[in-house]
């Protein structure tokens, strides 16, 4: 059974009568962009959940000469730019998707590269696209720290980010929290606030 795309617990509940009436070695797959979805519901003590990262650098490539040239490997003469095309996806499925469509049948590489300069504004577009409706779902202190990440914070200290929001009588840490659970936010090994650079752009976009 595969549950796609749940931003509601509400959507979790009205489901797990059903789930819970599965025989034993049914496999239940959810995917969702906010973790407190799972948490939330009670399905969690019986499931285990995974935090998806972007692909690796030879399957990005991968997935972007399929959707470029038909087949997963480079037209020779244009490894360099699907490289560039490669680097400027950030390893985003979407996005490696989104650029290989946009040049698919394209054998000129003066038209690739004009594609590449705007490349960032597209991938931007689809990622507002996507992403709009988990900005939408937050609340309105969390709207603000989002928005705060993306024009000033991504990068930085969680520690330090915490105390200003503090300090304007917002509950930093709760809110940051709150907006790592909906995968807009991670913190790295050392406790800096990072995000994917097209959500940045996403959210100073807005």
């Amino acid at each position: 059974v595969i549950l796609d795309d749940v931003d509601q617990t509400s959507q979790m509940d009205a489901f797990l009568p059903v789930l819970r009436g599965l025989g034993p070695n049914s496999l239940i797959l959810v995917t969702s962009r906010n973790k407190d979805v799972l948490t939330g519901s009670g399905i969690v003590p019986d499931a285990s959940i995974y935090e998806l990262t972007g692909l690796n650098a030879p399957y990005s490539q991968q997935l972007f000469c399929f959707h470029a040239f038909g087949h997963s490997h480079p037209v020779p003469g244009f490894e360099p730019l699907v490289e560039r095309f490669v680097e400027t996806c950030q390893a985003l499925p979407s996005s490696l998707k989104l650029s290989g469509e946009l040049v698919c049948g394209k054998t000129d590489p003066s038209y690739w590269k004009d594609q590449l300069d705007i490349l960032p504004q597209n991938l931007v577009r689809d990622m507002r696209d996507r992403l709009i409706s988990s900005y939408d779902a937050l609340l309105r202190d969390e709207k603000d720290v989002f928005l705060d990440t993306a024009s000033f914070f991504k990068g930085e200290r969680a520690e330090m980010s915490i105390r200003l929001w503090d300090a304007l009588r917002l509950k930093g840490s709760l809110l940051l929290q709150a907006l790592e659970s909906r995968s807009l936010v991670e913190l790295d090994s050392n406790g800096r606030i990072e995000m994917y650079n097209s959500v940045r752009d996403m959210g100073r976009d807005l």
